[in-house]
């Protein structure tokens, strides 16, 4: 299947690199235990033999399907896949509706205050030296801890106020980059890192994000135009799940760093609004979209 790249182009002409990246890494992993996507009850039955989350295997059958749907496969192939996909998402929406964290997430969830100290003793034992894991992902737990935007990090490109202004288009959209300007202290996310309807992001950062980020940029000697963090998603993702298990033994995913976050901010208002919905007879869902209105 060497045409795999030519055929989800011809199948999605406008993909965007960072998509299609993902594409073939899904793919790849296919390959790796050696599945054949003609074959897709056999292929799920490889992969529950993986390690892997039910979402990564879903990530890997829409890939599969995206490509045997270019290559106009039988459709029966093609229907057992869109099955599989959907199983996987509504188990996934269902267990998500309980509001209980899953019993594989549950070993690894902490509270914002154990993410702090995770942080404080991540400070405290690093070596402010070019290079070292530890000071790296103590700048990144800041950052994420500020802002949990996912693996997008990764890439992120140091610019000064005067050249990200002149910045259009792809270029703009399809890019994270930390503006130079007075403090140091704007963030910007491009608006189709992930998807075509993500709104771009402008954040101002903190005083103690500023402190970390500045830090990192003059041990690292990093200039104007460097990308900051110079590795992968999944090498950030990685780096961060080996030094939270080497300090407090719990693998602290950005993902996980978003569930601590929002769990923190929002669960108390969520569980009011959950038992409030339910004595009133309809979803929390219909709830938000109904009933709660902004006045003008």
């Amino acid at each position: 299947m060497s045409d795999f790249v030519e055929v989800i182009q011809a199948s999605k002409p406008n993909l965007k690199p960072i998509t299609l990246k993902g594409y073939v890494s899904a793919f790849k992993n296919i390959a790796k235990i050696k599945g054949d996507v003609y074959k897709p009850n056999e292929l799920f039955k490889l992969l529950n033999g993986t390690k892997k989350s039910e979402l990564s295997k879903k990530t890997i059958y829409n890939t599969a399907l995206i490509y045997l749907q270019g290559k106009k496969a039988d459709e029966d192939i093609i229907k057992i896949y869109s099955d599989e996909i959907w199983r996987i998402q509504e188990a996934y929406v269902a267990k998500n509706e309980s509001g209980v964290i899953s019993e594989n997430q549950a070993p690894n969830f902490i509270t914002i205050e154990e993410l702090h100290d995770l942080i404080k003793l991540i400070k405290e034992s690093m070596i402010e030296e070019p290079g070292n894991k530890d000071f790296t992902a103590y700048t990144l737990y800041v950052l994420l801890t500020e802002r949990p935007i996912r693996n997008d990090l990764a890439g992120m490109i140091l610019i000064t106020q005067s050249a990200f202004n002149k910045l259009k288009g792809e270029i703009k959209d399809n890019g994270v980059y930390l503006i130079k300007n007075k403090k140091m202290r704007t963030l910007y996310v491009g608006q189709y890192i992930t998807t075509k309807t993500r709104p771009k992001e402008v954040v101002e950062l903190t005083d103690v994000a500023i402190e970390a980020i500045n830090n990192y940029i003059q041990v690292n000697k990093i200039k104007s135009g460097d990308e900051i963090f110079q590795f992968s998603k999944n090498y950030l993702s990685q780096l961060l799940i080996h030094t939270s298990k080497k300090y407090i033994n719990k693998n602290i995913s950005t993902l996980m760093i978003r569930k601590i976050i929002t769990t923190d901010k929002f669960l108390d208002s969520s569980l009011e609004q959950k038992k409030h919905a339910e004595e009133i007879g309809h979803s929390v869902a219909i709830e938000n979209l109904v009933y709660i209105k902004q006045p003008e």
